[in-house]
């Protein structure tokens, strides 16, 4: 959406605050930022956000409404009453998402609810979509719809590969650089995740030639039950770091990990850190989704595994740390991203239909 204002449209973010009171320090210079205050439960946030979120419509009439989380679809079929434009960002298959999370027929259940509230929504909105995977826009085949991957631009690349040159402190967290070389995975800690996996893989490896560090937001007790789990297993979690320093920290690894268990919703998703690894020039160690092999293996930006085969995920990381297995892939894959000019064309797309429901 930066990307929009810097293109000369006019950009307003509402940003969620944990108390509306306190001002937020905008990350992304140049749009406006309004606060919406958070609600602490998901029926709260559900009807206060809608309730906000539509009266701001109300009030300001902008050209286009927004949205990225499938809670506020309710919001864009207000704002379309009031003549607004809609858009709903479909970053990930919601659907998927509910059938992963709730276990056995509920969990199809769920994903069936889902899809139908879904639909009744975006057509009272008659809302476009802009979905973030080509499998995600099949699922909107009968509205307008646009596809903008979860490339980095030209220029955060640039940032993030120069951010790469660039030390991490690690006496300001208090641990000394692992003598040996580590793995890193950064972004949120959950079990899906697969990040009791590759904290078993650090265990299991007794050749003491790699340390697996992480980074990001978890729960407390997850934390806590992982580490229970494996004895500590060589392994050092640095908790939430701002996003310079989760770069430093991640260019100097001899690998980024994305290990994510399988599910509907993984299979198909193109995260974020897949690109931040290969702007900050190391290889790629991932799950062994077909979509995930072509992007990391098969374009040879590193190797992928099921991780849930945590002797083999052992193995496969000490031979990138002690073996030099990864030699060249980590320089290739950033020679591609600084080249690779992907988020451009899909800017394109994305500017095109602004301007077309702002006519």
């Amino acid at each position: 959406m930066s990307s929009l204002h810097q293109a000369g449209l006019d950009v307003t973010f509402l940003v969620c605050s944990p108390n509306a009171r306190q001002p937020i320090e905008p990350s992304i210079e140049g749009p406006l930022v309004e606060v919406v205050p958070r609600a602490r439960t998901l029926f709260a946030r559900f009807f206060k956000a809608n309730a906000l979120i539509a009266k701001y419509a109300m009030k300001h009439r902008p050209a286009v409404l927004h949205v990225h989380e499938p809670e506020l679809i309710v919001a864009l079929a207000f704002a379309r009453w009031f003549g607004v434009a809609t858009v709903f960002d479909a970053h990930e298959d919601f659907a998927a998402r509910a059938r992963d999370r709730v276990p056995g027929r509920l969990g199809a259940l769920a994903s069936w609810l889902y899809v139908g509230v879904e639909r009744v929504g975006l057509w009272l909105a008659k809302a476009a979509i802009v979905a973030a995977t080509e499998s995600i826009a099949d699922r909107y085949s009968n509205r307008q719809t646009v596809i903008v991957h979860n490339y980095p631009t030209s220029d955060e690349t640039s940032w993030i590969a120069g951010l790469g040159e660039q030390q991490f402190d690690w006496s300001a967290h208090g641990y000394s650089e692992p003598e040996h070389g580590y793995v890193v995975y950064t972004g949120l800690l959950t079990a899906p995740r697969g990040i009791p996996d590759i904290v078993a893989a650090a265990g299991h490896d007794q050749t003491d030639t790699w340390v697996l560090v992480t980074a990001g937001p978890a729960a407390d007790d997850f934390i806590e039950s992982v580490r229970d789990a494996n004895q500590g297993s060589r392994w050092i979690h640095l908790g939430l770091l701002e996003r310079e320093a989760a770069l430093r920290l991640t260019a100097h690894a001899k690998a980024g990990l994305v290990p994510f268990r399988d599910a509907d919703n993984h299979r198909t998703a193109m995260p974020n850190k897949l690109f931040e690894y290969q702007a900050v020039g190391i290889p790629t160690l991932g799950t062994n989704f077909p979509l995930w092999r072509g992007l990391i293996e098969e374009s040879g930006f590193g190797q992928t595994c099921d991780f849930t085969d945590v002797a083999a995920a052992a193995e496969l990381i000490k031979a990138y740390c002690s073996d030099g297995l990864g030699a060249g892939q980590g320089a290739r894959a950033q020679s591609y991203a600084l080249e690779n000019k992907a988020w451009e064309a899909d800017f394109k797309d994305m500017t095109s239909l602004y301007e077309n429901l702002s006519r």
